[in-house]
């Protein structure tokens, strides 16, 4: 999981977080992590400062939740509007 932060943390800091996915904002998930990876500025104007974490403890529906999650985004990330079409029937 990837944090935005100004400051992040040292590589090796463990962590509680408290999170919310997208789809369900009211919903408090829970986890330990470690600080896996910092990015300390900005990079291409697209990367944001932050740091990635590494779950270390989590519990077994917000892994189920955050799994779900991440399929339909590749799901979405697989699919191309543009692709074109390798055999089409014309209706009858």
């Amino acid at each position: 999981m990837f944090i935005e932060s100004s400051s992040p943390l040292t590589l090796g800091t463990e962590l509680s977080l408290e999170f919310a996915l997208p789809d369900r904002p009211l919903e408090k998930l829970k986890a330990k992590a470690t600080v896996a990876w910092v990015r300390h500025k900005s990079e291409r104007y697209l990367l944001f400062p932050g740091m990635g974490v590494q779950f270390v403890e989590i519990d077994e529906k917000a892994q189920r939740l955050l799994v779900k999650l991440v399929e339909a985004l590749n799901r979405g990330r697989n699919h191309n509007p543009y692709k074109p079409v390798t055999h089409f029937q014309p209706s009858a």
